[in-house]
């Protein structure tokens, strides 16, 4: 067996995948039942461009025509004519609509009427033939014979494409808008046509027919002009036609309207060339067709669009590639094809589309899809996609979530199409697809998404549902589909219920469980039968009858299986097993006699199998009821008879309808071997597989490979399964195992195999939900017939008093949780140890008949029993009662872990008791204690005091996590004495938990050496870190005195702890410090070790041989194995690592390649996995999900079974980072840990997801915190009333603040009035402290004095009215622990009351609460956005409505709801930017005043954020940048017209003045004549040259009259800026490509005088990491110039290309300008890279570059070339390997970040090559300034390299930060000797640099303070301000970029200055730069929006004065420049567009 497993694996290995688009056959099912088209389409597109074959009408004269139903595709393949092409189909469905937009092309006279298939002359249609007929994905065509017209159609998502090459001279094309699929008369409502130009047509049209109303917007563009054009309205005309009797509106007449609207256009073939015709369509307006056309189409032919639709297809099928017979590829591909055209998008591409409502929405953050044909394809088609493609299932149940908000009926949908629903078929299957969705861990709402399920399962006047939710079933009466919708709705409540228990609602999920029982109610004798209102059965009943029996396309033989949620329940309604398997049999082996079949189109000969209808969906799922049967075997069977005479390659090749893609899903399952029968639940049923083999890419990166062995015809039953080469034997494998990826073999025969299965691993079924089973599940356990009543008591009997401990705990438990009192009467429960040879220590027993048993040969193992004693209790109406049962059960891992980080955040004991607490509870039996941390040390040390006194503080806590940037400012402290470590130990003890400390070293003890600077390695004072993630504090192991004081700490941790386990830690030691320390140096070669990873080794087994002494084992993290697991850590500390482990060694592993692990166990090392993306709970839960911690193994795929002993078990880890509550960790840790304790407890074939769920509901009742979600409703009876008085209780802000735990219960008596003072003694004794007094002062005194609250009558009254409403018997008051007297409690309007979650109350004490619990911040996020942060400091939930407002709008309506502590952020859009403040109200659901018994409507108030009214007016001069001095006059203005002339009185203007002239004549269609005489002064604009060193070689004057224009200054770059400014003073339509028509060119009447402020102002582009074209570079260059800009620092060489051609080298630019794939997401620590495997890469020619120089150059721009050098070379050594220190082995970079191979240093060759490099970039750029790069250049190489060392050693350089600066002098002289100046990033300062040197501060501005005090020339472009590749909001919609943001407003702040320079240094400033990196912006569109409008604050800073600039005004200039840059075509963002 071991040779066919390794056999099949090596053929997974050499699965060869070939283009799968060759084996897709688009006809297969165009003839017969399968109804699909062969045309063209993308996959999910919104257009399906496909042929039409006839025009049989849906009904005439309202009789329906029979023939129709095969037209529901539009295409019949034995039809011999077409009569056109038309834009929308549906694939495969049983009724029909759409075939939009029908083109025809023709020649001759025009025909406007399609004429007859039998007489296709008579009008336009075409005889055609099958030889001349082609189909491929996004491929038809056909040669139309009538015409000899050859007609190719292709698509994009949007558009479809035409190419029709005519017979040479005039062709005609007809364009129907009156055609459709099941059309009749007056389907088409209204449509119309406009001729926009001669090769532009637009128009829409609007119909009745399955989809209520659809409106379809198009536009057409042509390839050849139109030459004439004529049209027809067939239709009867209307009485009123109005005057167009004035046009002849039939010929050449632009604007065609109509009911049955036609027309015919002519065009000018002579030239031979094909017409291409684009056909857009949007269901929003004209101007998203025009849209969609052109970001789809435009500048791309057909041979263009094909190409793309092509791909498209190859990388859709591409997602399973299989092998297989040449008919199983054809058919598996063809209908994954299928699968992939519906649903299609329904959207624009801007995101507008028309939903449910007809209203216009935007689809934001998901792609709008449409055609959702619930009912079929809910089974299979949208479970395959779940499996194959999670991101579009996401967009898809967004889609359906939408259309349910839309609706009015607040219903998901049911049938959906083109935005209308049609409500075909039954059930409310919707609900299925978001349960299946959301348990297979599709990323969702759920809380939104359960809103929906319930809400549409609740439609009571939707088909019956009103009768079923009343009966349980639909009764026949109201339906006479009754019996198949109750089958269908019980199934649908069933998904509510799963997802109910997903998310955590137990009450809802016991609701709808109770709902999904409702099919027994429509079974009788075994068969589904319908039910009148009466309860009475439906008498004249035949099971075989389609038609008239209570079903829908099936009959009850079929119907009575659909229980797909409760398969053994349906077995026992059917008379079980036996049974069940014969009336399977019988329906396979039967004969339907067809006439009861006549009656129903869907239902045909050609889908029938005995008996069994696969030609219709509610069948799909029999065949693999077999599976919950004991002949499994028998499902194969009949799946081999299913495919052999319904599956074929033939044209006929469909037995059915394809509906949408599910018959092709079906076939897609069963291939592979398996089938979502129960979709809603994870599992998938092992059937049949049909292919040899498959390999699915799952997400990230992750494959399914599946191999099938023994195939052949006769081998039909599956041998066995092996999953990672072990043997699987369960019936079903789960979606979460899949997912994983790995491999799946099936081995075939020809003989059933009964041992392949466990006859006990069943699928799920509802009615098997084991109601005792607990968590974890016991391994064996069989049930008795009744229960045991505790009600009258127990008594507990030992049978050793070594037992005292455990009995103690069972008394505890018993008392606490059920209430049970032990008396000597009650039933007995004996505690027996008892040992056995065949037992292990942790094994135990129970047996419940007439007594309880728990039988254990260690007390341990009697504590698991009592446990799992615990859980079983039922408890039902005041009685305790346990079910009478046997189990034998113990754990199947020795280690169960869970890890508590305490030094991060100090929780204190009583958090660690109840989480020691829940541990016992789940049988976890170890807890590890992270005591230290750099963070904080937490545990007394007595020898060393300081480590509590300054280790376990620090100042501050970073907020969000190690990658948060805010801190909450306060102090952080705590630590355990010795005394309370051992109150903890032993209470852990007594739990039978074994606690496991764990003291970090050597790394992660920042806190050790904030107490104790000595043992650092720098021995530097450092403060306790406030920050967290990885410190770079390291202690120095080479010290003594550190070894002596880890020995003395041991020494104490070993004496408080019993554990013969200490955990050293030893995870993420950064080995910088060690590297740069003489003293670790000098002890490495001391102790002969290689490197750090050596030396961490050798340390660590020093520890563990000082523990082994003293008998304790020592555990680290796996990054004590040596291997490089960091990407901070370089390979060559990790290389060749000789030390090993100490033996004995436990090995925690948490990170890196999981084939670590096997190695580690090879070593001998005993594994605990921890492996953080499968066990961290500090990670959110929507990164590990109930779900996937559920699907964890310790034990990894594929792991040599003969090592897997060495994994001990699991530790799941609670990090402190993220927790900095004791809620917070109860949030992160429940109810996950229960998975956990399940995986290490539970053998993996015991494991079953589907039981895990409901059990996990049931310890609900112990524990709150196991709810998963939020909570519908609350039962909680009691009343509250919260007193308070006015002023008593203020928070730091003054502001009113309940806090509930600061109030005590009271009982109170409303019954009666005290009279007298024995009375309120005898009160007092029965706890009764709140009263009511009668009016007398001594008695109330009295009353104060005991303690007593005093009840008003106004509280009296308030009580008496809610007791009316609410009916409550019992009041219970509270008032503030700290009060000392007691005030007359509850007067008038001082009221508030809690019932249920609602509270009620006066509105003045209403409002008080809302002040006190609701904080609320606002931020400005952009101009017109608004963030709003709103907290419930209170834990009563409550409900805000948003109310609509016109001044502030909330981008959601919907209602928040704000759990207690929770916290929500919304945003708002501000309509007017120009109030002071703006009323935000809500309605607060669940808040009610006593006044008005309405919900309480609050006001939120929000400050005006911009400007006041008097500023609001956007000035006339909005410039940017600012000039330094402008004086404007609003009363007057030049005019620029015909008449304006130009005078240059200078030369040096002359080569400007095009600048202005070109705009002019673009924009305008002016020309001035330019004059150099002079000329009269009126309307005319004058160029002087002004004085010499007037205003410098950049200032200019500018002066604007009436008369004139006045522009002077010194030099050229004087007068191109001038006319920079005047531009911008001229309307912002100057700027456009077009003329603007009838626009006035005034000029505000203006004087200005200006002068930069610095000399360089700068925009970087990076085109290493993506390469621009030379257009775009233009395009940028023009932007700066714009902006007075004057450098464009070209970033051209990076580690991921070079982009610049070096002739002395061509390898550069060949081999290092391309790599093979490209990073597309942010790695992390937390993140595998995803990558686009294709080969990107691009340069520019030495031409270019000389072109792009003189661009620049005429827009008096300087190119500052950058030759990034000697790191970021990754790109040069791939090309010339030779370069580098290790010589081989390179590749261009693929990822971003830094890479460690460098230039080598000691290379004389590398000198060589930057030398005539340089040179060559010389020649190229005259600018005075080359930027050399000189950052982030690591110098291992260096360190290990003999060249580098020697190179040093020669030349006499210290280190090798020294040998960089030497590389960067070097290259620094060379470009001096040749008058150049070096620019380089801050780095080259390290090593030291001389004067010469311009230094680029870009890590903030320390680097450019220090070269300025040093006298260097500094460059500020600091990335906390200057990086524009940074976000710019933290708006959801961004696109992926950079970590932090730098918003518009954060980088206008920024002063180049910084104050710390004196004004001699401040001159060394020589300017700023922005800088654009562009590793996430892979399109020039995305630079632009990152760029703009950032860069002209940029612009600004550099040119502008700081006193001439001021935010808020430059806003307001900044809406103007939006203009411009829009009529400039910039993709700039617009977050601060005002509206």
């Amino acid at each position: 067996m071991k040779k066919l497993i390794i056999t099949c694996l090596c053929a997974l290995i050499g699965l060869c995948v070939h283009s799968q688009t060759q084996y897709i056959n688009p006809f297969i099912g165009t003839q017969g039942m399968g109804h699909t088209f062969p045309g063209a389409c993308v996959p999910h597109g919104g257009v399906q461009l496909s042929p039409e074959t006839d025009t049989i009408p849906h009904s005439v004269d309202g009789v329906y025509q029979k023939e129709v139903y095969k037209y529901c595709a539009g295409y019949q393949y034995d039809d011999t004519t077409i009569v056109g092409f038309s834009h929308t189909h549906f694939s495969g469905t049983g009724h029909s609509d759409l075939g939009d937009i029908l083109l025809m092309p023709t020649t001759g006279k025009i025909q406007l009427n399609p004429g007859t298939k039998s007489n296709p002359t008579l009008g336009y249609r075409s005889t055609f033939r099958h030889e001349n007929e082609t189909a491929s994905p996004g491929y038809y065509s056909v040669l139309l014979d009538e015409y000899q017209v050859k007609a190719e159609l292709t698509t994009t998502e949007r558009v479809g494409v035409h190419r029709y090459t005519y017979p040479k001279g005039e062709g005609n094309l007809i364009l129907d808008l009156n055609h459709g699929i099941y059309n009749y008369d007056g389907k088409t409502l209204w449509s119309g046509i406009c001729v926009e130009s001669d090769t532009l047509v637009t128009g829409f049209r609007m119909t009745n027919g399955w989809a209520r109303m659809n409106l379809i917007y198009f536009a057409i563009s042509f390839s050849h002009p139109i030459l004439r054009y004529e049209s027809k309205d067939t239709s009867k005309r209307s009485l009123y036609g109005g005057f167009w009797r004035k046009f002849d509106v039939q010929h050449n007449f632009p604007e065609m309207e109509g009911r049955e609207l036609k027309a015919g256009f002519v065009f000018d073939l002579s030239d031979g060339r094909s017409l291409e015709i684009k056909v857009a369509i949007s269901a929003v307006d004209k101007e998203g067709a025009l849209l969609n056309l052109k970001k789809e189409t435009q500048g791309k032919n057909f041979d263009k669009v094909l190409a793309e639709a092509k791909s498209k297809w190859n990388k859709a099928v591409s997602s399973i590639s299989v092998n297989g017979t040449e008919e199983v590829k054809e058919l598996f591909y063809t209908s994954l094809y299928r699968t992939l055209i519906h649903p299609s998008v329904y959207m624009d591409v801007d995101g507008r589309y028309r939903g449910i409502d007809h209203s216009i929405h935007n689809a934001e953050h998901f792609t709008n899809y449409t055609i959702f044909s619930l009912w079929d394809t809910f089974r299979a088609l949208h479970p395959l996609i779940n499996l194959i493609d999670a991101n579009k299932s996401k967009d898809m149940m967004e889609s359906i979530m939408a259309h349910q908000g839309q609706s009015i009926h607040k219903a998901l949908p049911v049938w959906s199409h083109m935005g209308n629903e049609n409500w075909c078929m039954i059930g409310y299957h919707g609900v299925s697809l978001l349960s299946d969705a959301f348990a297979k861990g599709i990323p969702m709402d759920g809380k939104k998404a359960l809103e929906a399920m319930v809400q549409s399962s609740n439609l009571t006047y939707y088909d019956g549902l009103g009768s079923y939710i009343e009966k349980g079933y639909v009764p026949l009466n109201e339906n006479v589909s009754s019996a198949s919708i109750s089958l269908e709705y019980s199934y649908d409540d069933w998904t509510i219920y799963r997802m109910a228990l997903m998310a955590g609602n137990a009450e809802l999920a016991n609701q709808y469980k109770q709902r999904a029982y409702n099919y027994q109610k429509s079974f009788l004798n075994g068969y589904a039968r319908p039910r009148y209102k009466d309860g009475r059965w439906k008498e004249d009943f035949n099971i075989y009858e389609t038609h008239g029996q209570g079903f829908i396309e099936g009959n009850s033989l079929n119907y009575s299986f659909f229980v797909p949620h409760d398969v053994k329940g349906m077995i026992n309604l059917m008379g079980g097993d036996k049974a069940f398997i014969r009336r399977l049999d019988n329906l396979f082996g039967s004969s339907l006699d067809p006439s009861y079949y006549a009656h129903t189109e869907d239902v045909t000969k050609e889908g029938i199998l005995g008996g069994y209808i696969h030609g219709n969906e509610p069948s799909h799922h029999i065949p693999y009821l077999y599976m919950w049967t004991s002949q499994p075997w028998k499902t194969s069977e009949n799946i081999y008879k299913i495919i052999d005479k319904m599956y074929n390659t033939r044209i006929d090749g469909l037995c059915g309808n394809d509906d949408c893609g599910q018959m092709s899903a079906w076939y897609i399952f069963t291939a592979l071997g398996f089938y979502p029968v129960c979709p809603g639940s994870d599992e998938y049923i092992f059937g049949l597989p049909q292919i040899q083999q498959a390999e699915i890419s799952l997400k990230a990166g992750k494959k399914l490979k599946i191999q099938v062995c023994n195939q052949s015809e006769e081998n039909k039953y599956i041998q066995a399964i092996y999953w990672n080469g072990e043997r699987y034997t369960k019936r079903f494998i789960s979606h979460h195992t899949l997912i994983e990826g790995g491999n799946l073999i099936y081995e075939m025969g020809n003989k059933p195999a009964e041992t392949c299965f466990d006859k006990y691993s069943l699928p799920y079924s509802l009615s098997s939900e084991d109601n005792h089973r607990i968590i974890p599940a016991v391994q064996e356990q069989q049930v008795y017939a009744s229960n045991l009543n505790l009600s009258s008591g127990y008594h507990i009997v030992l049978q050793d008093n070594r037992l005292e401990n455990e009995r103690l705990w069972l008394k505890k438990y018993l008392q606490n949780d059920f209430q049970l009192i032990e008396n000597s009467q009650g039933k007995t429960i004996r505690l027996i140890l008892q040992s056995s040879s065949e037992q292990k220590e942790d094994e135990y027993q129970i047996d419940i008949q007439d007594e309880v048993k728990i039988i254990s040969p260690s007390a341990r193992g009697i504590f698991y029993g009592i446990q799992t004693l615990r859980q079983l209790m039922i408890t039902t109406a005041g009685q305790c009662s346990l079910p009478q049962l046997a189990i034998k059960d113990r754990p199947y891992y020795p280690w169960r872990a869970y890890m508590l980080d305490e030094s991060r955040v100090f929780q204190g004991k009583e958090a660690v008791k109840s989480i020691l607490d829940e541990m016992a509870r789940l049988k976890m039996n170890i807890f590890h204690w992270h005591l230290t941390d750099d963070q904080g040390w937490r545990i007394e040390i007595k020898k060393y005091p300081k480590l509590c006194q300054i280790g376990a503080r620090r100042d501050s806590t970073q907020l969000n996590g190690w990658k948060g940037n805010s801190f909450d400012g306060k102090v952080h402290e705590g630590y355990y004495t010795q005394k309370e470590i051992k109150e903890i130990i032993e209470y852990a003890q007594s739990l039978h938990i074994q606690i496991i400390p764990e003291i970090e070293m050597p790394g992660h003890s920042s806190a050790v050496i904030a107490a104790y600077p000595e043992f650092g390695t720098t021995k530097k004072q450092i403060k306790v870190p406030c920050s967290f993630g990885v410190q770079y504090e390291v202690l120095d192991v080479s010290s003594q005195k550190v070894i002596q004081f880890l020995h003395d700490v041991l020494d104490e941790v070993i004496a408080l702890f019993p554990s013969p386990i200490i955990h050293i830690g030893g995870d993420e030691v950064k080995y910088d410090q060690w590297n740069a320390s003489v003293a670790i140096s000098n002890y490495i070669k001391k102790l002969g070790v290689a490197n750090p990873a050596e030396l961490q080794i050798e340390f660590t087994n020093a520890i563990s041989e000082w523990l082994k002494g003293r008998n304790k084992h020592m555990m680290g993290w796996n990054d004590i194995m040596g291997n490089k697991i960091h990407e901070y850590n370089s390979a060559e500390d990790a290389i060749a690592l000789k030390s090993k482990l100490a033996e004995g060694t436990i090995v925690q592993f948490w990170k890196g390649d999981l084939d670590l692990i096997e190695e580690t166990a090879q070593k001998g090392y005993d594994i605990v996995n921890s492996y953080h993306y499968g066990t961290y709970l500090d990670y959110d839960k929507s990164r590990i999900p109930l779900a996937k911690s559920y699907a964890f193994n310790p034990i990894p795929a594929g792991m040599d079974k003969s090592l897997q002993y060495k994994i001990l078990g699991l530790g799941c880890q609670m990090w402190g980072e993220q927790i900095l509550t004791v809620e917070s960790m109860n949030r992160m840790t429940f109810p996950r840990i229960a998975a956990y304790a399940e995986i290490g407890w539970v053998s993996p074939a015991r494991k079953n997801y589907m039981e895990f769920l409901p059990a996990l509901m049931r310890l609900v009742k112990f524990n709150k915190h196991y709810e998963t979600g939020e909570r519908y409703f609350y039962k909680i009876w009691a009343l509250y009333i919260f007193l308070f008085s006015f002023g008593i209780h203020l928070n730091a802000k003054g502001r009113y603040l309940p806090e509930w735990k600061e109030y005590v219960v009271m009982q109170a008596d409303m019954s009666s009035t005290i009279t007298q003072v024995e009375t309120l003694q005898s009160y007092l004794e029965q706890g009764i402290e709140a009263v009511m007094v009668k009016d007398d002062a001594i008695l109330r005194k009295q009353a104060t004095e005991k303690g007593m609250v005093i009840l008003s009558q106004k509280t009296l009254e308030i009580y008496q009215q809610r007791q009316k409403v609410k009916g409550a018997d019992v009041i219970i008051f509270a008032r503030l622990k700290s009060d000392t007297y007691i005030r007359y409690a509850l007067e008038e309007n001082c009221f508030l009351e809690r019932l249920d979650c609602n509270i009620y109350g006066s509105s003045r004490w209403l409002n008080k609460y809302l002040e006190g619990t609701l904080e609320i911040t606002t931020q400005l996020v952009a101009a017109n956005k608004l963030r709003i942060d709103i907290r419930n400091l209170a834990d009563i939930p409550l409900i805000l409505k948003p109310i609509p407002q016109t001044s502030i709008c909330l981008n959601e309506l919907e209602p928040i709801e704000l759990q207690g502590s929770a916290r929500k952020v919304i945003f708002a859009s501000l309509s007017d930017m120009t109030l002071s403040s703006y009323d935000l109200n809500v309605e607060v659901v669940n808040l009610f005043s006593t006044e008005t018994n309405m919900s309480y409507v609050y006001n939120i108030p929000v400050k005006g954020m911009l400007f006041s009214k008097s500023e609001s007016g956007v000035l006339n001069c909005a410039i940017i940048p600012q000039p330094k001095t402008i004086r404007s006059n609003t009363h007057s203005k030049f005019v620029i017209n015909e008449q304006t002339c130009i005078q240059v009185a200078t030369n040096k203007a002359k080569t400007e003045i095009h600048f202005l002239t070109d705009r002019l004549k673009q924009a305008a269609s002016l020309t001035p004549e330019i004059k150099q005489f002079l000329v009269p002064k009126n309307n005319i604009i004058v160029f002087k040259e002004l004085p010499k060193n007037t205003l410098g070689k950049e200032g200019y004057r500018l002066q604007v009259t009436e008369d004139s224009i006045e522009i002077e200054a010194n030099e050229k770059n004087g007068f191109f800026y001038a006319i920079q400014t005047l531009l911008q003073l001229l309307p912002p339509e100057i700027y456009s490509s077009t003329t603007a028509i009838e626009r006035s060119w005034e000029v505000p009447a203006v004087f200005i005088e200006d002068t930069p402020r610095f000399a360089y102002r700068g925009m970087h582009l990076d085109v290493s990491r993506h390469f621009y074209p030379v257009s775009f570079v233009k395009k940028y260059i023009d932007l700066l110039a714009m902006q007075k800009m004057n450098y464009f620092h070209w970033h051209l060489t990076d580690d991921q290309g070079w982009r610049i051609e070096i002739k002395r080298y061509p390898f550069l630019t060949e081999k290092g300008a391309w790599r093979d794939s490209t990073a597309i997401n942010h790695p992390s620590s937390f993140s595998q890279p995803v990558f686009e495997k294709k080969r990107y890469g691009g340069y520019y020619t030495q031409e270019q570059i000389r072109e792009v120089v003189a661009y620049a150059a005429e827009h008096h721009v300087t190119i500052v070339p950058e030759i990034d050098i000697p790191g970021h070379m990754l790109a040069a050594l791939t090309a010339y390997p030779s370069l580098g220190c290790i010589q081989k082995g390179y590749q261009v970079g693929t990822q971003w970040g830094i890479y460690s191979d460098v230039l080598c240093a000691g290379n004389a060759a590398c000198y060589t090559f930057l030398k005539d490099v340089m040179q060559e970039v010389i020649e190229l750029f005259p600018g005075p300034y080359i930027h050399i790069g000189g950052d982030e250049c690591p110098n291992e190489r260096w360190k290990s390299c003999e060249k580098c060392q020697s190179w040093m050693r020669k030349n006499h350089i210290s280190d090798e930060y020294a040998l960089q600066s030497y590389v960067i002098e070097y290259v620094g002289k060379y470009l001096k000797k040749h008058h150049k100046r070096l620019i380089g990033w801050d780095e080259i300062l390290e090593g030291g640099i001389g004067r010469e040197a311009v230094i680029m501060s870009w890590r903030g501005v320390k680097g450019g303070i220090t070269a300025a005090k040093a006298g260097n020339l500094v460059i500020m472009a600091p990335n906390t301000h200057m990086y524009l590749n940074h976000y710019q909001s933290n708006m959801l919609f961004e696109p992926l970029a950079h970590g932090r943001v730098a918003s518009l407003e954060w980088v206008y702040s920024f002063n180049p200055i910084p104050d710390v320079l004196t004004p001699e240094e401040a001159k060394k400033v020589l300017g700023i730069q922005g800088n654009v990196w562009t590793e996430y912006l892979p399109t020039y569109q995305l630079v632009e929006y990152m760029a703009y409008p950032r860069a002209s604050a940029v612009a600004e800073i550099g040119w502008s004065q700081p006193e001439n600039r001021n935010w808020k005004d430059y806003l307001k200039r900044l809406q103007i420049q939006f203009e411009r840059w829009r009529y400039y075509q910039v993709n700039c963002a617009l977050h601060y567009k005002l509206p």
